[in-house]
Order: C-alpha cells, then sequence, then structure tokens
C-alpha cells in the first residue's frame, strides 16, 4: 500500500510492477494463478514479443515507402501482469475476455516536424492494419482528438491467432507529454488525484524515517538498497543511485527529507522503465 505508489509515483516503472505482483501473489494467491494461466504465461509474452518484432521489421522496411521522412523509431511490446489485469476487470466490472489490452504495443516515431511526425502516426495504422485484423470500434484517435488533459495517441485493438492486444501510436513530443508533463499521467495510474493532505505528510515523514537507518537525515546508497529488499526488490548499485539522483533535487549531493517530499510530489522521468534512454537515430 505505500512502496508500490510510491515507486509509481517516481516512475519506476519495472520495481512498481514487482512490488505489486509480489504483493497479489501474497494476498490473492490461487486468483494469481488462474490469471496467469489465462494470460499464458511465458507463450503469452512470447506473442506480445513476436508480434513485436514484426512490426518493427514491417516499419523499418517502410521508412522509405510510407514512412518517408521518419528520424527516429521506438517499438516495444509487454504482456499485462496479472495484477494489473485483475485490477481492470475488479475496476471496470470486466470479464477476462473483455480485457483486449491484456497484451500491448506501443510504436513512437519522430520526423523534423510536428506536422510530419503526426502523420507518420497514421502511415503507422495502416501498417497495422495491413499486418493484422483490427477489432471494430475499438480505434481511439487522441491526436485529432486530444483528451481534456491533453493526451494524444492513436490506440487500435488488433487480433493476432484470435488473440487481442492493444497498439498505441505517438511521437516523440507526445510521449513526453503523455509521461512526463501536464497530461497527468501518473495521477491517472494512481487512481485519482494526488493531493498531499496532513496525513500524507505524516506518511511520508515516517516512510523517510524507516529508510534513513541511522538517523542522520540523509538516506544513502546502502539504506534505500535495505529498503528495497526488505520488500522483496533486488535492485543494483547502479540502479540505487539513479534513483537517489532522481531523489536529490537540489544536486547538493545528499538526499535529505525535503529532497525526498519533493520527489513525492513531483512528476519525475522514468528510470528503470527504460523511456528516459536517448532514443536511437535511423540511418
Amino acid at each position: 500500500e505505500v512502496f508500490a505508489p510510491l515507486a509509481n509515483l517516481l516512475g519506476l516503472g519495472r520495481i512498481k510492477d514487482e512490488l505489486e505482483d509480489a504483493s497479489f501473489a501474497i494476498t490473492y494467491p490461487e486468483k494469481r494463478a488462474e490469471l496467469e494461466q489465462l494470460l499464458g504465461g511465458p507463450e503469452g509474452k512470447a506473442l506480445v514479443n513476436g508480434a513485436t518484432r514484426e512490426l518493427q521489421e514491417a516499419l523499418e522496411n517502410s521508412r522509405h515507402g510510407e514512412l518517408v521522412g521518419l528520424s527516429s523509431l521506438r517499438v516495444s511490446g509487454r504482456a499485462k501482469s496479472a495484477f494489473s489485469t485483475w485490477k481492470k476487470m475488479k475496476k471496470k466490472k470486466l470479464a477476462f475476455h473483455q480485457v483486449l489490452d491484456r497484451a500491448a504495443i506501443r510504436v513512437i516515431v519522430d520526423a523534423q516536424t510536428a506536422e510530419r511526425a503526426a502523420e507518420l502516426c497514421f502511415a503507422v495504422r495502416d501498417v497495422v492494419a495491413s499486418m493484422w485484423t483490427l477489432v471494430a470500434n475499438r480505434e481511439k484517435d487522441y491526436i485529432r482528438n486530444p483528451k481534456s488533459n491533453g493526451y494524444r495517441s492513436l490506440h487500435l485493438v488488433a487480433e493476432q491467432l484470435g488473440q487481442p492486444f492493444e497498439v498505441q501510436i505517438r511521437t516523440e513530443e507526445m510521449h513526453r507529454q503523455a509521461e512526463y508533463g501536464s497530461c497527468g499521467h501518473w495521477e491517472y495510474k494512481a487512481g485519482a488525484p494526488v493531493s498531499m493532505s496532513k496525513a500524507a505528510e505524516t506518511a511520508g515523514v515516517e516512510l523517510f524515517a524507516g529508510m534513513d537507518a541511522d538517523g542522520d537525515g540523509r538516506i544513502s546508497t546502502d539504506e534505500l538498497q535495505a529498503a528495497l529488499k526488505r520488500v522483496g526488490v533486488q535492485a543494483s548499485t547502479d540502479e540505487v543511485n539513479a534513483m537517489l539522483e532522481v531523489f536529490d533535487a537540489d544536486r547538493d549531493g545528499a538526499v535529505d527529507f525535503q529532497d525526498f517530499w519533493r520527489a513525492l510530489v513531483t512528476t519525475w522521468f522514468p528510470l528503470v522503465s527504460g523511456t528516459h534512454r536517448p532514443r536511437q537515430r535511423l540511418g
């Protein structure tokens, strides 16, 4: 109830998923086992990985045709976790077969101009439609019709071998806006706007104190690594140091409570989810 939302707020996607899944396995072991079987386990992950590779190859082969002007391309895939699937089923009162984004592929494109980059999103959509069957009435165009919070992306649901998966297509700028900007992505994922009440401040103080094992008012690498280990997350020294760099908002080389608190109430770039890495340019 504390560490997973904290990891989500800070953009630590892999750690958040590990914490949630570990908690789900403890609290609802039978339900988790059932959903793991329905999701296909390793076979389900292999399916989305294979589809991701197919789409990547098709798009790279199209960059001198439909995708002329493409300057960068990122294609990634993920299989929805058992916990995330269960959470969506519970929140929206869905049966398992009604969850159509239990696997997803995200395509991020860029071009010399924002206008051309947006056009390329629709060109990618046409490539997807030529490869797989699109599920009717499941296409959402948030590029021409942005959400009220500014979110822009193109969403499709396709099928391969009878298995549905979502495809999200956006430009680099749309992605930065969705993940880091004013779209409130972290509030959406948290399930509600995050307001810092007195109770929240007290919880923050207690959380900081629990990490600050030696009581010197600072969080060290060893202390953060130990705190993560206590909740079942094995993070490397490099990963922990990267987290501390984000905590250290004033860049004075020390993470005190003010740095820690600022990190709790600010949107941060993802660290271990990989989306912060420099994009690769096409030759």
